[in-house]
């Protein structure tokens, strides 16, 4: 092996610099040893770089702590690419090689992945200026990165060594203020309005310049790209009844500004009773009237073996008429309601004038009045009707009537008494009972609400299934009282009494309506009133199969808890008028 001498290495070193210089193109760039920027060492100094851990196969002298001087011919002898013409002395480049890496002397690959060596990724130099002018030192071998701003000072004292810095990135021009924004009326007001309004609100592009509209009308075809033409309505000529235009909804003669609330059969009210109590201005009675219940402890008026005949009807309905294992709600609550009226006509053989009585279904409905300058208004279809060749008698009497106006109605703020119902616009204020005049069954007596929904969500709750049936009660009597009395409020001399039953197949609702007043706008007078009798089971629970536990039969197939009493109770509202 030769003795290694500083000139051999310098000269070597010298070369490898070229030839990388070479490769890359960087020539023009990499500074003469002879025209050195200020503060860098001089021609005859050298530091010698720190040998790689594994690298080719050249041989590099040990790090070493001193300078080691470098001859002069050594130098004087490069190529002539490597001496380009002098430059200012505050030229200041932005690329280094004087690391390993970047002349060929270290793997490009770094050891921990396919990434650039450390010494060819461009640093960020601090755009501010700050007071930190180097961000990071790698050994006594590497170079440092430097902001532009420490190298301007750096270059204007002219003291101390300068390193040569590698990915700096200077900004040409002069550097940006960094205090504060003159005083102007925009820094200080901000943009005039006009200007911010033109910021906010962009106007459509027809607005701003007039733009002509090109439509395919002269290909006689659609064509992508172009507006669709508007052409004139086409006059016929003659009256043509299958495409006649009617008139606008703000021209029909019967047009209204003021909106009305409606109430049909699918509204739920939120508040249940207490809502429908106020939008009809009733006090509410708990319990069924003397009348009624005078029936129910009368052993007189009970039907023989009822109780067997009922146990039947619910058998038949929820186990017998059906070929699945349990049915549904739609299929046996209507057969329960049948069954229900057909053992309540056997007594038209004691009580002839049972007879006299009709079931009307799909029958529309309208009554309208007004509460506190708010249009109200119940239409549409609802239950099955019974009716009846006469009237119901009252049920309460004058005295009780003229106590009704110490009642005070509950109300329920914040919430609005319109909540639920259905805001329109009514061309025709109705009164109408469904039933032309002459019909020999023109009174009404009970209206029957069988609530055979399968889905939960779609069922009506107790609460709501009461106020829907307070609200047809009350719109059925209305309706009556228009007819008898016609269309001004007032007091009834003879109140109008209107019953109603509603049923899930299982639990039910009993209620005895009775108006005895038109005079709804107000909350002062004579107030209308209700009898409720409410969640009165027919029977427990139906169990269409057998409970079985270790193959032991627990509980068979059969109607458990009945309760003949809830029966008596429809019964007696039934036979209410007649008897």
């Amino acid at each position: 092996m030769e003795p290694r001498t500083p000139g051999s290495e310098v000269a070597m070193f010298t070369e490898l610099q070229a030839r990388t210089v070479r490769a890359q193109g960087l020539g023009s760039r990499l500074r003469s040893p002879r025209t050195a920027l200020p503060g860098a060492p001089a021609h005859g100094t050298h530091r010698p770089h720190t040998p790689p851990a594994k690298g080719p196969s050249l041989k590099y002298p040990p790090a070493q702590e001193k300078e080691v001087p470098l001859p002069t011919p050594c130098l004087t002898n490069m190529a002539p690419a490597l001496h380009p013409p002098p430059r200012p002395a505050l030229y200041r480049p932005s690329l280094t090689v004087g690391h390993p890496s970047a002349i060929g002397l270290r793997s490009r690959q770094s050891p921990r992945g396919r990434n650039p060596p450390a010494a060819l990724r461009p640093c960020r130099a601090r755009q501010d200026g700050g007071s930190r002018a180097l961000r990071r030192r790698r050994g006594s071998g590497g170079m440092a990165a430097a902001g532009p701003m420490a190298l301007r000072r750096a270059a204007a004292k002219g003291s101390g060594t300068l390193a040569l810095t590698r990915g700096v990135l200077t900004r040409a021009g002069p550097p940006r203020p960094r205090g504060p924004l003159p005083r102007t009326p925009w820094t200080t007001r901000g943009p005039p309005p006009d200007v911010l309004a033109q910021a906010v609100e962009r106007l459509p592009v027809r607005e701003q310049v007039e733009l002509d509209t090109i439509t395919y009308a002269g290909r006689q075809h659609f064509m992508p790209g172009l507006a669709r033409p508007q052409f004139p309505p086409w006059d016929r000529g003659w009256h043509d009844p299958w495409h006649c235009r009617g008139p606008r909804y703000e021209d029909m003669p019967l047009r209204k500004d003021r909106s009305c609330f409606v109430c049909h059969q699918k509204v739920r009210m939120l508040e249940g009773v207490r809502q429908a109590q106020w939008l009809t201005k009733t006090k509410l009675v708990q319990g069924l009237p003397p009348s009624v219940q005078s029936i129910i402890d009368n052993p007189a008026h009970q039907l023989e073996d009822h109780e067997e005949g009922v146990k039947r009807a619910v058998w038949h309905a929820r186990l017998w008429n059906t070929t699945e294992t349990a049915p549904e709600r739609e299929h046996y609550c209507p057969v329960l309601f049948e069954d229900l009226m057909h053992i309540c006509r056997l007594m038209s053989a004691k009580y002839p004038s049972l007879a006299k009585r009709m079931l009307a279904r799909n029958y529309r409905i309208a009554a309208t009045w007004e509460r506190e300058s708010v249009l109200f208004q119940v239409r549409g279809q609802n239950g099955i009707l019974m009716n009846s060749v006469a009237p119901i008698p009252p049920v309460a009497s004058k005295e009780e009537v003229l106590a009704t106006e110490e009642n005070v109605l509950e109300t329920f703020h914040p919430i609005s008494p319109t909540i639920d119902l259905q805001e329109v616009i009514v061309y025709r204020e109705l009164n109408d009972t469904g039933f032309k005049e002459g019909y020999p069954y023109s009174h009404p007596h009970t209206v029957f609400f069988v609530e055979s929904a399968n889905n939960y969500p779609q069922r009506f709750r107790p609460e709501q299934l009461r106020a829907k049936m307070l609200m047809f009660a009350f719109g059925n009597a209305l309706a009556k009282a228009r007819v008898l009395y016609g269309n001004d409020p007032k007091v009834l001399e003879q109140p109008v009494v209107v019953q109603s039953i509603g049923t899930d197949g299982q639990l039910f609702q009993f209620m005895v309506f009775q108006l005895n007043t038109t005079d709804l706008v107000s909350n002062d007078g004579i107030k209308n009133m209700v009898w409720i009798d409410s969640d009165q089971n027919l029977y427990e629970n139906a169990l269409c199969v057998p409970e079985v536990k270790k193959r032991v039969v627990l509980k068979p197939a059969g109607i458990y808890g009945f309760q003949p009493d809830t029966f008596k109770k429809f019964l007696a509202l039934y036979l209410h008028g007649t008897v």
